[in-house]
């Protein structure tokens, strides 16, 4: 790793944060901070030092947009690996998303613009990814009596055998993310979840 005597040189400083080594990753760096090398290695171009500049992107990983993509990150990996182990490989996370929403909705025409609207997408993005579920033989597109412009998406018997597995590693998900997290926090994170997502809705 990068906790040797390569810290010492100006030109590991310099490196580090003009972007040759940073692009690598934190990793390089969260270890030298964990290792309390504390050493003011100063920059030939500039009077800040290594120290300070560390602390500066330690503190930009404490912000809540860092935080909300690596929560987003880890759940994405946990629900890949769940569902390639029940052999549901040609599932991404995105249809595991969608083919959930037409199982609550069974019953209700559900129409492409509620995907849009329920996930937050482009209308582009739930076009293909429509298109692609119904070839692997996920979902289907109806043509609605009283209106033949209108298409419904309703889930094959594939689709719906495939969510119940799905199902089954997202409650695992869900328990596991909870653990040792009273009633109480977790209603606050939700509470303060709700109001981060009508802040940023405020600008559109």
């Amino acid at each position: 790793m990068y906790c040797t005597k390569q810290f010492a040189s100006e030109q590991f400083a310099d490196e580090l944060f003009q972007g040759e080594l940073f692009a690598k990753g934190l990793c390089g760096l969260l270890l030298f901070m964990a290792h309390g090398r504390t050493h003011r290695f100063m920059n030939r171009n500039c009077g800040f030092c290594l120290k300070e500049r560390c602390e500066n992107v330690m503190e930009d990983c404490k912000r809540v947009g860092f935080e909300v993509r690596r929560l987003d990150h880890m759940m994405r990996n946990y629900l890949e690996a769940g569902v390639k182990r029940e052999g549901l490989d040609e599932l991404t996370l995105m249809n595991g998303w969608f083919i959930r929403y037409l199982y609550e909705k069974q019953g209700e025409d559900v129409f492409q613009k509620d995907l849009e609207k329920q996930f937050c997408i482009a209308r582009s993005t739930v076009t293909n990814t429509i298109q692609l579920m119904e070839e692997r033989g996920f979902i289907q597109r109806e043509f609605v009596k009283s209106d033949a412009r209108l298409k419904k998406v309703t889930l094959t018997q594939k689709g719906i055998e495939s969510h119940e597995k799905v199902e089954e590693i997202i409650l695992r998900m869900n328990q596991q993310m909870v653990e040792g997290i009273s009633d109480e926090e977790l209603q606050t994170f939700l509470d303060v979840a709700e109001r981060i997502r009508k802040n940023i809705e405020k600008d559109k």
